[in-house]
Order: structure tokens, then sequence, then C-alpha cells
């Protein structure tokens, strides 16, 4: 066995060195493939490959190399992590996906995502006055579906700000005014100048940040630049194939590529001031988080795992689902080197949760199951037009839960009113009787939900007066805005037009994991505006609470909810099944070479998902396992 470097030089050993070796199914586990501690004696030779440590030169030690270990057919590139040492040297060394996922989660999303594009990569023919102009055209273009990119636009909500406005024939009225993301202009009528055309000729409304605008926040005026408001989000296919891009690996096709639905998810950020440099900064479309905690995100919400090729040129997509259907069984009987050992301990349910901190996205019931065990049933409609019967209705369109009542007046008429119950973004777990904490499998994911509001927009375009300053629209709600590019300068205006320039705006928020699908147009209502406009939800349904072919919801519990589709079969698995089984068993070193958590392996008749095989090799290449632990998958019936 030898521990070879980049330069191709050996790592001395000492004589009864082994090699001990943990593998991990990264399903199943938060680390990969490691070597116990290992100790590399203080030889010149090694002095020379490492350098040598001392208090003098330990700020510029490297701790981290590269290595392949060897040893005959087996063969595995690995990291060399140096934990401590004066002469002899105490290290471990990460293999398989473990060096990759080490280095995840020293990265930023926004470090991985350094990409800059200028105006001239979003080019459109035609006349413009200036590249930002050219620029926003491109982004509406994307917008309606024209043309094809790393990402989709339509509009969210961010902050909101409450002011009383002297409405005709209302009087002094109060509304709370959002702030909007993609806004597109709207005067509340059928105006030529808020309306362009796309590459078909077909109408849409433009996009609000075509002009340098002011905003009202309360008693506050704050001017902002043309291109404010406009950002792109990120396809959430894309941003996958660009994080394992930046390791040096290729993520192979997956159903995030070809899924219908799942190419329509992107990524949400709340950047203000994207494009009003006309460039693009991919850093800035991206949450504020480590790479590993997105992915996790990703794991959770999915049911998923990445796994490294055996020669690590490529990663591949696992879903619980693929491995719950693989009928390839790798047969392992003639391996056996005693009887199985089987741990009747119950397994631990599945407890999946999403962060819930931004405003809006409470709940009232933590999951689908307390809330059914409350009001029994839970009908989902399109829309309230759709109820016929008193009790608590899912309207699709909306996004959320309503109480229906129906109260009988004087002389027996009756009366139909609606109340509010709660946001549709419940969690998913199964109640067990004297159920404690140790029962769950906790799976909590990184993404904040985000919240379907019906919000009031200011109305953005030169317009006469309608006697209404603005309008009603669902849409998401992200939380606060940022910016990046901009500083913004509220000041209190007076009658005569000046002003008195106020603190700076504060661009230190983050972005949050956040996910939603593209919609696109609203081709389906019957409103003459609203066919020009684009939007995005979060549920499996268009804006008039239809279903979408083959949609699921990005939460986790209801009916087409991310459990039904991802983690449904793991559940039951786990409720039949998924048994701890330890296999003593004899292995050589092709059998190690060859081994993948990825494969399902067939013993005495009963399929068996790895999850776990310790081993050592000694200098002579001999190898003996010390544990290997199976899980039982077969459902009964």
């Amino acid at each position: 066995m030898d521990i070879r470097l980049e330069d191709g030089g050996v790592l001395d050993m000492k004589p009864d060195a082994k090699l001990n070796i943990t593998m991990n199914n990264p399903m199943l586990a938060n680390y990969g493939t490691m070597s116990l501690p290992v100790t590399l004696p203080d030889t010149a030779n090694n002095t020379r490959h490492l350098g040598a440590v001392s208090l003098q030169a330990q700020y510029k030690y490297r701790r981290n190399h590269d290595v392949i270990v060897e040893a005959g057919v087996y063969r595995k590139q690995g990291l060399l992590r140096i934990a401590s040492g004066s002469k002899d040297r105490e290290a471990a060394i990460y293999m398989e996906e473990s060096p990759m996922y080490a280095r995840m989660k020293e990265v930023d999303m926004p470090q991985a995502f350094n990409i800059t594009r200028p105006a001239s990569d979003f080019h459109v023919d035609g006349t413009f006055d200036d590249d930002l102009d050219m620029m926003i055209k491109y982004m509406e273009l994307v917008m309606v579906d024209n043309i094809r990119d790393d990402f989709y636009l339509f509009p969210v909500a961010t902050d909101y700000y409450n002011e009383s406005v002297d409405v005709e024939g209302m009087g002094n009225t109060g509304f709370t005014f959002y702030w909007i993301l993609n806004e597109q202009m709207s005067s509340g009528v059928d105006a030529p100048d808020i309306i362009d055309t796309d590459l078909y000729g077909q109408p849409y409304l433009k996009l609000a940040g075509r002009i340098a605008r002011q905003y009202r926040e309360e008693n506050n005026w704050v001017d902002v630049p043309k291109g404010y408001g406009i950002t792109p989000f990120l396809k959430q296919g894309y941003v996958l194939r660009r994080i394992f891009e930046y390791f040096g690996y290729e993520l192979r096709e997956s159903i995030f590529d070809t899924d219908p639905q799942m190419q329509k998810i992107v990524v949400l950020n709340n950047t203000a001031d994207t494009v009003v440099n006309a460039r693009i900064k991919y850093s800035q479309l991206v949450p504020s988080v480590k790479i590993s905690d997105y992915l996790e995100s990703i794991r959770t919400d999915y049911g998923c795992e990445f796994f490294l090729s055996a020669d690590h040129k490529y990663v591949e997509v696992k879903f619980w689902n693929d491995l719950i259907d693989n009928k390839d069984y790798k047969v392992l009987d003639s391996c056996l080197s005693g009887d199985p050992v089987i741990n009747l301990t119950d397994p631990k349910l599945i407890k999946l949760a999403n962060k819930r901190s931004i405003e809006f996205s409470n709940t009232n019931f933590d999951t689908l199951n307390k809330f059914q065990d409350e009001y029994y049933v839970l009908y989902h409609v399109a829309s309230f037009s759709q109820a016929s019967r008193d009790g608590y209705y899912f309207i699709q369109s909306y996004g959320q839960i309503w109480e229906r009542l129906t109260t009988t007046l004087q002389g027996g008429v009756t009366s139909v009113s609606w109340k509010y119950h709660s946001q549709y973004l419940f969690d998913f777990y199964l109640e067990k009787e004297s159920s404690v904490d140790d029962d769950y499998e906790s799976k909590e994911s990184n993404r904040e939900h985000t919240a379907n509001l019906p919000v009031f927009v200011r109305y953005t375009a030169a317009f006469a007066s309608t006697g209404y300053p603005g309008y009603n629209l669902r849409m998401l709600f992200i939380g606060k805005r940022r910016h990046l590019n901009t500083t913004l300068k509220p000041y209190n205006k007076n009658e005569d037009g000046t002003g008195e320039n106020l603190e700076d705006s504060d661009g230190s928020t983050e972005c949050p994991v956040m996910a939603a699908f593209y919609r696109g147009r609203n081709y389906n209502t019957a409103s003459e505006l609203n066919p020009l406009s684009v939007y995005g939800n979060i549920y499996g349904y268009d804006s008039e609470g239809l279903p979408c072919p083959g949609g699921f919801d990005l939460i986790f519990g209801g009916l087409n909810g991310l459990y039904q589709k991802f983690w449904a079969k793991y559940a039951a698995v786990i409720l039949d099944s998924f048994y701890e089984v330890n296999l003593p068993l004899r292995l050589d070193l092709a059998d190690i070479m060859n081994f993948r958590f990825d494969n399902i392996y067939m013993v005495e008749n009963q399929p068996l998902l790895p999850q776990k095989l310790s081993f050592s090799i000694d200098l002579d290449n001999n190898v003996e396992v010390g544990e290997a632990l199976f899980r039982t998958i077969k459902l009964y019936k």
C-alpha cells in the first residue's frame, strides 16, 4: 500500500502501519469516506514532500495535500489533511465524496458564482439609447419566455410601508404598499405606453425599472435609477451544475434538468439593484450561505444525494426513489463468513422541517397531520366559489387556508362568510404515541418558506388620474430587499420640491435560501390586463388555482408536497423495514474498489442498502473487513 502525492512522490509509513478506512453512505450520514488517523513518521522523505513543522513556519504550513491511495487494483483519490505534528505527523485521508464536501464547508455561494456578464452578453436587435436599455429589453424577453438563459424573471414582493392616501370618493384611506422586484408597469387601464411586444408580436407589460422613479416610504421619498428593481432568478438546475463545476466535476443530467416542473424551479434573491450598472454579477443572485448549507437544503427538499463517480470525473444525483426501485442487485452471499446479525430496534421516522423566518410565513400548525387531527378534513378547491359546504379549505389560487361559515339569519335566510386561517406551509412528520425526539431522523432544510400574499402595489407609469393609487396582485413575499450596487438617499420632500437628505440605506441585508416556480404569463385569467403579466409561485397550481400538469408543491405537506413526491417511498420503507444488519464479510481489493453506496446488495434473497463499511489495508495489501452495516429495504405487502 502506498500514499502517493500529486508530484508522484510516495510518503513513508511505519513498518506495521495499516490504513483503516470507513466508508459511509452519504444518504445516511453527513460525512463520506475517510481514514482513521494515520501516523506519518519523521523522515527526510516526508519532510521534503510535506514541509517541516515549526513555530516559525506554522503560519504558512500547508496541511492539505491531494493524494492517491494505491494497493494493487485498489486506487482511490483522496485529500490528506494533517492535524498535528512536530516530528511524526498525525493525519487523516478523506476519500470519495469527502474531500469535495470538506471544501464545500469552506466556500461561500457568492465565491463559487464569481461570474460577471456585461451588457454585451444580453444583445437584442433594435435601437436603444444605451446598453442598459438593451439589457432591460433582454430581461423582459426572458421574463415572457422568448429567450432562454440561466435565469427567469417574475415579480416578487419585498418591503412594505403604510400610508394614508386621499382617494376620490373614499376620502383619506390607509393602504399598505409593497416594494416589488421585477415589477411590471400598470395604470389600471390598457395604456399603450406601458405595453411592449415580444419577438412573436405578443403584448406584455413593460418592467417598471425601465424608467428612473421615486418611491415613497411614509414621509420619505427615495430616488431610484433606471434598472432599479430588476433582478433575474437563477435556475436551480444551473446553480447545481455550477457548484460542481466550481470544484472540477461535471454534474450528470437528472430530473433537475429533464422534469418539466423542476426545470422551472429558480433560486430567489432579494437584490434590488442588480442591473443598474449594465452588468450582472451572479454572486449577487445566490444565497449568503456556505455551499454545504445550500446543498443540504436540496438534499432535504428532494430526498437526494450527490455521488462521485469511481474515476472522480463526474457527479450523479441519486434519489431515495431511485435506490428503493433499483432491481440491479449485487449478490453478496458468496462473501459471507458467518451469520448476519439483525438489529430489530425500530428505525427513526422522518421529520422534515423548513425555516419560517420570513414574515407572513407562519402557520397555526406545524404539520398537516396535526391540522387534520383537529379539523378532520381539508378541502382543496381552485377558488372560493367552488366551496359547497362549511369547513376548512385550501384555496389553491391563494395558497392559503380559509374557513367557510354559514350563518342562518332571521327568516331562514343564510349568509356565507369566510375567515382566514393560515398559510399552507406545513412541515411533515407522523405523530406517534408517547413519541420522543429520538423517534425522528431530523432533516431540517435551510430553505426558507416564501408566503403567497395579496399585495397592494402603487401604479408605475405616466398615466392620467385614476382616482385610485394602485392595484392588488397575489405574489410571493421574500422579505427585505438589499442594495449591492447603489446607495439610496431618502429625503424629506417639501411642497416647493426641495428636500433634506436623510441617512443612507443599509445594504447589509443577507439573501436567504429561497425557491419558487417560474409560471410564466397569466393566460388563464379573464382579466384584460393580467394576461400581459408574468408570475411565479411555490405551488403546483396556476394563477387560477388549477393544477399544472404533473405539478407538485415546494412545501413538505399536502397532497402534492415534496413529501409525497420524494419522501413517501422512503417513509414506507422505514415503517415496514429498514432494520440494521451487520454482515460478516470477506472482501478482496477488487470488491472494495467496486463497492458503491448507490448499489443495492442481495443477501439470502433480501435486498439491502449499504450504510457503512470499515476495513483496513496493510503494507502488504491484505484486506480485513471490520464492520459492514446494511439496511433492509424490502417492502412487505
